[in-house]
């Protein structure tokens, strides 16, 4: 009897986000467990702070390449914003 050929995962460090979400739609997870390494996350409550919400106007274009681009970095394009100014305030520290 043959024995079951051991699945090696690919180095993904030069792939795209495409690349990567393509390989993953076609691959199971549980196949690659014994390669993972555990990974800790830490989580914070957002509504502990108070915001301020503020009204921004983009061209149709400019929503939907935010959009787009939100998508490949698997968030949302409010997400994406409120990193960008985050990064902004800190640079100016």
């Amino acid at each position: 009897m043959k024995q079951a050929q051991k699945k090696r995962l690919p180095n993904m460090d030069e792939w795209s986000d495409e690349q990567i979400a393509g390989f993953w739609e076609s691959h199971d997870a549980a196949d690659f467990w014994e390669e993972m390494q555990p990974v800790e996350l830490t989580f914070c409550r957002a509504g502990k702070k108070k915001r301020k919400q503020i009204r921004l106007m983009l061209t149709e274009s400019q929503w939907q390449r935010l959009s787009k681009l939100a998508n490949r970095k698997g968030t949302t394009p409010e997400s994406l914003i409120r990193q960008w100014v985050e990064k902004e305030l800190q640079a100016v520290k």
